[in-house]
């Protein structure tokens, strides 16, 4: 199925409402975005997930933030993308994709360090 959804330009959709939701770009300037990065892709003969981000900063400069560093792993059909914060090494968050192919997305905002955990609060149960 991922082979599937990178044949074409099948997550151009999802990339335009990402633009709307993430980049409060109003939907039509998204879309003209979208058509020119599709264009771009095509003319390079490569999906979208094949362009790098210079040549997506090429396009549309505000596109990408360089605030994370990003970790993608892939076991079979199942994938993650870690992000962690690129100025103080911290946990930001994660990316996967639930069981009805909906995105979720997990976004750490406070993070305590070197807290002592209750441990009637947090247990785990017993390995046999």
């Amino acid at each position: 199925m991922i082979e599937l959804a990178n044949t074409g330009y099948l997550t151009a959709t999802d990339l335009a409402d990402y633009l709307v939701k993430n980049h409060s770009m109003p939907f039509r300037k998204a879309y003209k975005v979208t058509a020119d990065i599709v264009n771009f892709a095509e003319k390079k003969k490569k999906n979208l997930d094949q362009l790098t981000l210079t040549e997506l900063k090429k396009i549309e400069p505000n596109l990408i933030k360089n605030n994370f560093i990003n970790f993608k792993l892939i076991n079979e059909s199942n994938r993650i993308n870690i992000y962690f914060n690129k100025n103080n090494l911290n946990l930001a968050g994660w990316k996967t994709t639930d069981i009805y192919q909906n995105e979720v997305l997990f976004e750490v905002k406070n993070i305590k360090k070197n807290q002592e955990i209750d441990k009637k609060k947090f247990i785990l149960p017993e390995l046999n």
